[in-house]
């Protein structure tokens, strides 16, 4: 878990009373927040599934609310939210007209 930890861009929290009561997540988390605690890289991504309220450090976070949403309206949120990968320089060689397709 510690490698995760240190090796992680982004950290999604699955915000509901289960997640804020384990014993575990808040040492994951503020570990997380520790190293952007002003949110410049966005490294903690907050998601609201449950009825819960995030209190300390979680309180002020602005989070995604997918509570009362249908299940299209939470993907698309879910998919608005999320940063997409950049699109490859050029593309791969086997996907280019003329070149062998393995």
């Amino acid at each position: 878990m510690q490698d995760a930890l240190n090796e992680t861009q982004k950290m999604v929290l699955i915000l509901s009373e289960d997640y804020l009561n384990s014993s575990f997540t808040t040492a994951e988390w503020t570990s997380v927040f520790a190293s952007d605690p002003v949110a410049k890289e966005r490294k903690l991504v907050p998601i609201r599934v449950r009825q819960c309220k995030p209190e300390g450090f979680l309180g002020p976070l602005i989070y995604l609310d997918l509570i009362d949403l249908s299940e299209s309206d939470a993907e698309a949120a879910l998919l608005g939210r999320l940063p997409t990968a950049p699109s490859p320089p050029k593309l791969p060689f086997f996907l280019v007209k003329g070149t062998p397709h393995f």
